[in-house]
């Protein structure tokens, strides 16, 4: 008799394990058992423009882009500064925009304040903002320094930080001042 109880002890201990295990089986049985309900996925439409929606130019290689706070999209191209609104492409060149000498655009930055920063590639500087673009370098007047600007930067206190191959400039009011380098 005293061997039946230990026999039946031994047959619930070494039982134990697989009861958690057939448990944990049943409730990930249950789980997958259950509908699943997958998030829908985004309704965007994929859509392609070209000329015959009147992109002015039929490739866009390495354009610089930039959205602005008021919704348009910019993209600078070797044919000038293009706006877009969702529907219609706007061009501002040599041929229709003063303040743009050269058509090819070559970097484009938004500040904070919804100034959007326009560089060219023979080193003019132009800032869009109000509805109206102003000039703070070009390359066709003595300028401190008209150089090709490789990269924008505004920092913590809203200052705009200008790199060129030549050097960093920083905004200052409305004035771009040179930071002197080395032991100049």
């Amino acid at each position: 008799m005293s061997g039946f109880l230990t026999d039946q002890r031994m047959s619930l201990i070494t039982c134990q394990p697989y009861r958690s295990a057939l448990w944990l089986l049943l409730v990930a049985g249950i789980a997958l058992a259950l509908p699943i309900q997958a998030q829908d996925p985004p309704r965007y439409v994929p859509r392609v423009w070209d000329t015959e929606d009147g992109l002015p130019i039929r490739r866009l290689l390495n354009a610089p882009l930039v959205q602005t706070q008021d919704g348009y999209l910019w993209i600078g191209t070797r044919v000038g500064l293009i706006r877009f609104d969702g529907i219609r492409f706007e061009r501002f060149s040599v041929d229709n925009t003063a303040m743009i000498p050269d058509m090819r655009i070559t970097n484009l930055f938004e500040t904070r304040d919804g100034g959007l920063w326009i560089a060219t590639w023979d080193g003019d500087l132009i800032r869009y903002r109000d509805r109206k673009f102003e000039a703070f370098l070009s390359a066709n007047q003595d300028t401190p320094d008209p150089s090709y600007v490789t990269s924008f930067f505004e920092d913590p206190y809203g200052k705009l930080w200008i790199s060129t191959h030549r050097g960093i400039m920083r905004l200052i009011g409305d004035r771009l001042e040179p930071l002197p380098i080395g032991d100049e």
